[in-house]
């Protein structure tokens, strides 16, 4: 565990990087549950965080032999993101939100995939899918 590159120091006292932190307060909604997608290098700390976000995936699908296969882990995970391809399956599997890294490359947009972007946190953007009930609280 100690050498797997989605570990990292901790940097608060939620023992979580301050990055997923932000993310996290940015989509939550008080009283709700919220669902979403994240890269990789998040997954193993949203849940530690708080039980208000909920995910398609887990860290299971990054930990090595556990096998398990995920369609949009895998489409969230190429060198080019496919928008279509990730907004569809993140609107089958009722993810209200979609997590990028502002720095990968996208194929298509998602806006024009139905899904807005609402934010940019800490180097990734927040994306929003059109016609959810939920909305980005506003910043305190």
């Amino acid at each position: 565990m100690y050498e797997n590159p989605y570990f990292t120091k901790a940097e608060n006292r939620f023992h979580v990087p301050q990055t997923v932190a932000d993310v996290c307060d940015t989509i939550i909604v008080p009283g709700r549950e919220v669902r979403a997608v994240f890269p990789d290098d998040m997954l193993p700390y949203v849940r530690q965080y708080t039980a208000n976000v909920c995910m398609p995936y887990g860290r299971d699908v990054v930990v090595e032999d556990w096998g398990k296969e995920n369609e949009l882990h895998d489409a969230m995970t190429q060198n080019t993101i496919n928008c279509k391809k990730v907004a569809q399956l993140a609107k089958e599997m009722s993810c209200q939100y979609v997590i990028l890294h502002t720095s990968w490359q996208l194929m298509g947009s998602m806006k024009q995939n139905q899904y807005e972007k609402v934010a940019t946190v800490d180097g990734y953007d927040i994306y929003l899918m059109h016609g959810a009930d939920i909305s980005i609280p506003a910043k305190k």
